[in-house]
């Protein structure tokens, strides 16, 4: 990897101007905090992507001077910052009344070539308060466990563009660098759901372990139902991290399907859910013999606390409902 321009300013919408700091491209700490970070941003399985608006728009052109090398390019380049910080400034005073924050960091520009690829690398990186162990005084500083929380990657050659941004704040993709989303949060959620619950549903066809399979799709609807944020990382927890009721259930072989979907371009690894898509995947249900089913219409909070497995050790199989209501409808009066 060939780091080829490295610029880093401190934003703060509490001052009026971006601050510069002075990198020492050749120190080996950056060196390698910058290698690692690039390396975090490229194996972040959490991304979207985006393409620029039409026109000329600033952090869009500002890429061509930043590639070539242009002899203006520390002032282009503090121009975006001062973008960034007006953008976060509008932003502060929108949100303002509901007590929230715009997250204090540093904006870092990097230009770099990885395997004779051409990346131009713009993020948001945490900046922390620190007590110094010589001075004892309050100084800032670059985290270097919590690296960046917004990101932007370019792949020069194609003109490829990926976000990562856990919160996918819309004055950071869409106010600041003027991009637009290549696929919409409706269909980045249809379509993440089918992939999701059709691996799901096939395993479930071809094994006797059904309630294991009922039990990782409520999972996965409960998830689409409380995030209001999709991030891929999240959703593949939720398979390796699953203990399934049956040893003999295919976990291992779901999970590796499920992370084999980074690959699936159907649908971005990162997006707003929109809950109205959920609806067409929500339902399940399950057989109980002829002529006869349990429904599922949406998630189950604690299903497997509801729903469980019953076998008296004498032959006897079924299941156990936990349910107010179905003891009121079935009992004798």
């Amino acid at each position: 990897m060939e780091i080829k321009k490295i610029a880093l300013h401190q934003i703060d919408v509490t001052v009026d101007q971006p601050i510069e700091f002075n990198v020492d491209e050749g120190n080996p700490v950056i060196k390698d905090y910058i290698e690692k970070l690039i390396e975090e941003i490229l194996d972040n399985p959490n991304k979207r992507e985006y393409k620029f608006k039409s026109g000329n728009t600033q952090v869009k052109m500002s890429i061509n001077y930043i590639v070539e090398d242009d002899e203006d390019i520390d002032n282009i380049i503090f121009q975006n910052s001062e973008r960034l910080l007006d953008k976060e400034k509008d932003t502060q005073q929108k949100i303002k009344h509901m007590g929230n924050n715009v997250q204090k960091g540093s904006l870092l520009h990097i230009y770099f070539v990885r395997e004779e690829s051409k990346q131009v690398l713009i993020c948001k990186l945490e900046h922390d308060e620190i007590i110094s162990e010589d001075s004892f005084q309050i100084i800032r500083g670059l985290n270097t466990k919590k690296k960046v929380f917004k990101s932007f990657l370019l792949y020069v050659n194609t003109k490829a563009i990926f976000l990562s941004d856990k919160h996918n704040s819309k004055y950071w993709w869409s106010d600041f660098l003027e991009l637009e989303q290549i696929r919409k949060d409706p269909e980045n959620t249809e379509n993440s759901l089918e992939e999701i619950v059709k691996i799901i549903d096939a395993e479930k066809k071809k094994t006797e372990n059904k309630f294991d399979a009922t039990i990782l799709r409520n999972q996965v609807i409960g998830y689409y139902r409380t995030k209001e944020v999709f991030n891929f990382d999240e959703i593949s927890e939720i398979f390796s991290n699953y203990v399934p009721y049956n040893s003999n259930f295919p976990i291992t072989r779901i999970n590796e399907k499920i992370i084999k979907l980074n690959e699936n371009l159907k649908f971005d690894k990162q997006f707003s859910i929109v809950k109205e898509k959920i609806n067409k995947r929500a339902k399940d249900k399950i057989s109980l013999g002829p002529g006869l089913y349990l429904g599922i219409e949406d998630w189950v909070k604690n299903l497997k606390e509801k729903v469980k497995p019953y076998d008296d050790g004498k032959g006897n199989y079924g299941l156990i409902i936990i349910s107010n209501e179905a003891y009121n409808y079935f009992q004798d009066k």
